[in-house]
């Protein structure tokens, strides 16, 4: 496998030298403005490597939702835990349901305790989808340290818009969307509606959703208003992990056999943009998550009760021309207030064959934020940006079974960060940063009972890369990265004791590579490739040393090759291939979970108003497994579990536009 990197490494290598001499004569591309960095600039001047996911490319895709649509792209280790949450990490970051900060339009869509739900997330008329894979804390702060997905969306373009679609998957898997949307002098208003009833791949896992989001938008001559409402109301059972050794045999078979839950959840945001003049902004935003759920699993009863969370922001940016130089300033205050109670306690089926108890905690955190940015452009050739963001986290935990479990603690950070991007010629740039990073305690995993000497994650990011674009027929794009995680957290419990401690630190590094190649005006291919490694450059016990060993669930390539076929009378042919690396299951590196290939094909046929796609999963039928835990709980008797992917299945979608 190093042999093969190494020929790709130099060919990407030897060809972007022979193409650079060339770009200069190259059609001048319409820019691309990335809005996921607060400061809105063309693709060329970012300092990092942001993947940017095209409307185009979100209908080549088959994907039930974003979060499955983005797995198919590489670099991003993204992983269902067959819950409805998703777990997500980048470049060297482990997989984790608070992994990243998920947006629609600036507006966050997280629970209230930062999980992915990505049947939460609108997934009709999306423009485009800016994913930022490095720590970004010091401009989002705690929530982002992991990276940012935003997604943008269409603005309606007629007074009345609607489109009605309708998928049936093996499985007895259906999805009915319905968008209405449409404008009138300077407002605009949208509804998305969503159902999707499954009985799940797996056995005692069927679930059921049901999701509206109506917004409310005004384009006025000095203000911008744009208002959000999500409301998401699911039922549904999860089949749990597999015993390490067995699930092989019957990936579909369920252990955890007495599975129910329910939720409500709610997100309100608002975005206002006041224009005090052509060169100066105000920016307020404001969002409020709710979620209320039960569930019985793992011969547990659990309730989260009153979760909630609320964070407002106020930013001020301010524009200065001046002969060749662009200066973009801006400075801002977020406040973030977090409130859960988590109660558990053994379930009716349980509760009659052993001892009662019971454990209730109350979380509540709130974090301070003031940052400061600015960016300087040079005569349409050199993009410096830099800035710094002050944190202050509070967290109080309070365990109302056993008060001296009770834990306060304060922690404070400042992060800096400084970017480039050097573009001598208008499809060539090179780009590089630094930046830091904290993630708090609360945001990192499940922290059932965090102890007060537990400490926050700092997160430091180096990255170096360039993008070439040749003739409009080849983009070329390779980044290289390095990161350190301080006092990064672990499990270490076992049983219900459920336990976390910092290990010390962590160290990844590693390089992103994609080729984008349009051979002719029908036929396309994009490949993608990203090696990485991630190992405790610091970890001892009193016991045991565990430096050097790799950080459990990353594995170390990943690639994925899309290409696609387009008739003009027959439609578009799309075959996907992803390619995942052998990765460890635990941090003794005892334990290792097999590296896979996995294969699909899509046919669309596609009108002005009309749109039909069929499409096959995992052709050949794959057993394999992303993710596991150490510890399965009672229902298996405190054994390494895993938690198969999907196996073959086939779809097919209709949708009309009116």
């Amino acid at each position: 496998m190093k042999n093969y990197v190494s020929i790709l490494i130099f060919f990407l290598l030897f060809h972007t030298l022979f193409c650079l001499e060339l770009s200069a004569q190259n059609e001048i591309m319409e820019p691309i403005v990335v809005t996921s960095t607060k400061i809105e600039k063309q693709e060329k001047k970012l300092s990092t490597n942001v993947m940017i996911v095209s409307k185009d490319e979100i209908e080549t895709y088959q994907a039930d939702n974003v979060m499955t649509l983005i797995q198919k792209l590489s670099g991003q280790n993204i992983i269902d835990s067959g819950t409805g949450s998703y777990y997500v990490g980048f470049r060297g970051n482990p997989p984790a349901p608070k992994g990243v900060l998920i947006m629609v339009d600036g507006i966050e869509l997280n629970t209230p305790t930062n999980y992915i739900l990505a049947q939460n997330i609108p997934f009709q008329n999306i423009e485009r989808i800016e994913i930022i894979k490095k720590t970004s804390s010091s401009l989002y702060g705690p929530a982002a340290v992991g990276g940012i997905i935003n997604i943008i969306t269409q603005q309606p373009k007629q007074k009345v818009e609607s489109e009605l679609s309708f998928l049936y998957k093996t499985y007895n898997a259906k999805e009915s969307r319905l968008y209405l949307g449409g404008m009138s002098n300077n407002w605009l208003y949208r509804m998305n509606y969503t159902f999707i009833d499954t009985n799940g791949y797996r056995e005692n896992s069927e679930r059921e959703y049901h999701i509206v989001t109506p917004r409310l938008g005004f384009k006025g001559e000095h203000f911008d208003l744009n208002i959000l409402l999500n409301i998401v109301s699911n039922q549904g059972h999860v089949p749990g992990g597999l015993p390490f050794d067995t699930f092989q045999d019957n990936p579909k078979e369920s252990n955890m056999l007495r599975s129910d839950g329910k939720g409500f959840s709610t997100t309100l945001g608002t975005v206002v943009d006041y224009y005090l003049s052509d060169s100066s902004v105000v920016h307020l935003k404001t969002t409020h998550r709710t979620d209320d759920w039960w569930a019985e699993m793992d011969s547990n009863y659990l309730k989260g009760d009153d979760q909630k969370q609320w964070n407002s922001e106020i930013s001020y940016q301010k524009d200065v021309f001046f002969k060749q130089f662009t200066n973009k300033f801006l400075t801002g205050f977020e406040y973030r207030d977090f409130h859960s109670m988590l109660m558990m306690h053994p379930d009716d089926y349980w509760a009659d064959k052993t001892y009662w108890w019971k454990s209730q905690n109350v979380i509540d955190e709130n974090i301070r934020g003031f940052f400061i940015q600015n960016e300087i452009d040079y005569a349409s050739m050199l993009t410096v940006d830099f800035g710094i963001r002050y944190d202050h986290i509070h967290m109080a935990y309070a365990d109302d079974i056993i008060p001296d479990n009770s834990s306060d603690s304060t922690h404070e950070k400042w992060c800096p960060r400084i970017g480039f991007s050097y573009y001598p010629i208008n499809d060539f740039n090179i780009f590089g940063n630094y930046s830091q990073g904290i993630r708090s305690v609360n945001l990192v995993d499940t922290v059932w009972k965090p102890k007060a000497s537990l400490k926050p994650e700092k997160q430091d990011s180096y990255e170096l890369g360039f993008t070439l674009r040749h003739w409009d027929r080849f983009h070329y794009k390779v980044a290289a990265f390095y990161a350190t995680i301080k006092d990064y957290i672990i499990e270490t419990g076992s049983g219900q004791s459920m336990d976390w401690e910092n290990t010390g630190e962590v160290e990844s590094k590693g390089i992103e590579t994609s080729v984008n190649i349009q051979f002719s005006k029908n036929i396309h291919l994009d490949l993608d490739y990203t090696c990485q490694y991630s190992t405790f450059s610091k970890y001892q016990t009193p016991t045991i040393s565990y430096t050097g060993n790799d950080v459990p669930l990353i594995p170390n390539h990943m690639l994925n090759l899309n290409l696609s076929l387009l008739t003009n009378d027959f439609g578009k042919i799309n075959f996907f291939g992803r390619f995942v690396d052998e990765k460890y299951l635990d941090k003794d590196n005892d334990f290792k979970l097999d590296r896979y290939s996995v294969f699909d094909f899509k046919y669309t046929y596609n009108n002005s108003r009309f749109k039909f796609n069929i499409a096959l999963t995992n052709i050949f039928n794959k057993i394999y497994t992303d993710f596991g835990k150490m510890n399965g709980g009672a229902y298996v008797g405190y054994v390494p579990v895993v938690y198969p992917a999907e196996g073959r299945a086939l779809s097919a979608n209709i949708s009309y536009r009116f």
